[in-house]
């Protein structure tokens, strides 16, 4: 990502996203949230970098649950090589 710029993605459980791109030359920090975890990393911008992420998100859809249930624990990793 660029400076400034910054992306959501909602997967729904039992699912995987994945993608490709080119970090910009100057890339030297990254930023993540995973549900209720983030964290910060710094890098050379000419080496390579790695990270990891989990975090979970409780889902309450109270009266809108279906098949009697209505609170879920959403658990996500988020990997990250470049």
């Amino acid at each position: 990502m660029i400076s400034g710029y910054g992306a959501y993605v909602w997967c729904t459980p039992g699912n995987d996203l994945s993608g490709s791109g080119v970090r910009p030359a100057n890339a030297n920090g990254f930023t993540a949230h995973v549900g209720d975890n983030s964290n910060s990393w710094t890098f050379d911008p000419a080496g390579p970098f790695t990270a990891t992420l989990k975090g979970s998100v409780h889902v309450n859809l109270g009266n809108w649950g279906w098949l009697g249930h209505s609170n879920y624990k959403i658990d996500g990793t988020l990997t990250v090589d470049s």
